[in-house]
């Protein structure tokens, strides 16, 4: 049988590429392409009428962000800025509003003061204190509303605050009255003060025999207990330096004084006496205050933007505490101590001074000359070291250590302080020795500048500027009984010789 043959399979064909217009057509009719739909015409009303929406849209944006911006700056120049806190001691803030008020009436003051004493001094003298008060009134005019700090007034703020709440601790305490009668004994007049001034202890027999041979001598004395830099006295005339800044807005410099005005004994015969005015009453000095007073008030406290109440916390309780703390301090310092009297050296380098100290073995090596010539402590060099008398409690603690513990006429091994290497001489201790003048006044100082500091490492301080500490110094402070440096020696050059005088020419034969 025969076999039957297989079909074999069509071959596939490749499909003719359709026409790219029938293959339009075919995906148009199943809807694959979208038919292009012909723009609508937009009149021209309706353009005018988007830009008008869109010129709304972006002006009401602007608006918006303008807003936002003076919303900003408001807030923080109202708000923000003035509440920013730029100290605290023990929860206390420092605002910056609180800066502004305070630092407002020290540059019031400074304007009306500077104004004044150009009034008062020459022409020639009086531009110092112009341009002085010239520039407390440009700090005045750009103060509130500024960022920049003063970190001098900002500490004194904050001492300020220290010496308030550690008054307890001094047995201190001050009454709203005080406070009251203290502000308007800043204006009482100078012979009759509403306060009685700090008591001026008696001298001893010493210090009073001083007292008496200098005013002898014709040389006015020192007082007793000299006035420190803590002390804050009342003003001796700031009710007549206060100047209008409210009406004008800068200071207002008054007239210089004649001389002839000044002086009291000019025109006046040899056997008249200047009439002496009466002292003023306790009714009269209390109205003098109060008037003083009130201008103080008005011509200050506008300008300041402080109220009265402020102007109390910021202003005049911290001084008055401060006053009376110090006095408090500085009355245990007395009028006689131990003391020694002693020379120095001072060099850079331990090796150096172990060489100056050998040669100080040598027999006929003189201190004096190797302190003239080596001692990098200009004050005391010249006096060929020399010291003076000095109290513990002046110098800084290795220095004194080694200076108390010496007996006399002995010489130090070399001693290393913040300053060099010293080798001191110690050439007498007294155990018992009046003070003089400038020791008295520099123990005072020390003692409430430790006062001070002691209060400050206890006190929670939070503030960008340090706490006020013992004062330091790179370079060694003689004490304040050291001999004064001698003034250097300027030779006179001889005057040059009168040139020879000069005959003119003779005049030539004519023509």
């Amino acid at each position: 049988m025969a076999e039957t043959p297989r079909r074999q399979a069509p071959v596939a064909r490749p499909r003719p590429a359709r026409r790219p217009d029938r293959q339009r057509r075919i995906d148009r009719r199943h809807g694959t392409v979208p038919v292009p739909v012909r723009a609508r015409r937009v009149s021209r009303h309706e353009r005018e009428a988007r830009q008008r929406r869109q010129l709304f849209i972006g002006m009401s944006i602007a608006g918006a962000l303008i807003g936002a911006i003076l919303l900003f700056t408001t807030v923080n120049d109202y708000v923000i800025k003035p509440r920013t806190v730029l100290a605290s001691v023990n929860g206390t803030d420092i605002t910056r509003r609180d800066y502004w008020r305070y630092q407002g009436v020290q540059l019031i003051e400074q304007v009306n003061q500077y104004s004044r004493l150009a009034g008062l001094l020459p022409a020639d003298q009086a531009g110092q204190y112009r341009q002085l008060a010239a520039q407390a009134q440009t700090d005045l005019d750009s103060l509130w509303g500024s960022t920049d700090t003063d970190d001098q007034a900002l500490q004194q703020m904050v001492d300020d605050r220290i010496f308030v709440q550690y008054a307890d601790d001094a047995g201190v305490s001050v009454t709203d009255a005080e406070v009251d009668q203290y502000i308007l004994n800043r204006f009482s007049p100078q012979d009759a003060p509403l306060l009685p001034d700090t008591p001026t202890p008696t001298l001893i027999p010493e210090r009073a025999q001083f007292a008496t041979e200098t005013a002898v001598a014709g040389m006015p004395p020192t007082p007793a207990i000299a006035p420190t830099s803590q002390t804050l006295p009342r003003p001796p005339s700031i009710a007549g330096a206060i100047v209008d800044l409210a009406a004008s807005g800068s200071p207002v410099v008054p007239a210089a004084t004649p001389a002839s005005a000044l002086d009291t004994t000019a025109g006046a015969s040899p056997a008249a006496s200047p009439s002496v005015s009466p002292t003023p009453g306790a009714t009269e000095a209390l109205q003098t205050a109060e008037a003083g007073y009130a201008t103080y008030r008005d011509s200050v406290f506008e300008r300041a933007r402080i109220s009265r109440d402020e102007y109390e916390e910021w202003v005049a309780r911290p001084q008055l505490v401060r006053q009376r703390v110090t006095d408090v301090v500085q009355a245990d310092i007395g009028q006689r101590g131990e003391q020694v009297r002693a020379a120095h050296i001072l060099v850079g380098t331990q090796e150096l001074a172990q060489q100056l100290r050998a040669q100080l073995d040598v027999p006929g090596t003189s201190f004096a000359e190797l302190a003239a010539s080596q001692s990098t402590d200009t004050g005391s060099a010249a006096n060929g070291g020399d010291l003076g008398w000095f109290t513990f409690g002046e110098l800084v603690p290795p220095f004194e250590e080694a200076a108390f513990s010496l007996p006399p006429g002995q010489i130090s091994q070399p001693v290393q302080t913040e300053f060099g290497w010293h080798i001191i001489r110690v050439d007498e201790h007294v155990q018992d020795r009046p003070y003089s003048d400038e020791q008295i006044t520099a123990l005072q100082d020390r003692a409430v500048q430790r006062w001070l500091a002691e209060k400050s490492e206890q006190a929670d301080i939070d503030s960008d500027v340090a706490p006020t500490a013992t004062t330091m110094t790179s370079i060694f402070q003689p004490p304040a009984g050291a001999p004064e440096v001698p003034s250097p020696t300027i030779p006179i050059a001889p005057a040059p010789a009168a040139p020879a005088p000069t005959r003119a020419p003779l005049p030539g034969p004519p023509g």
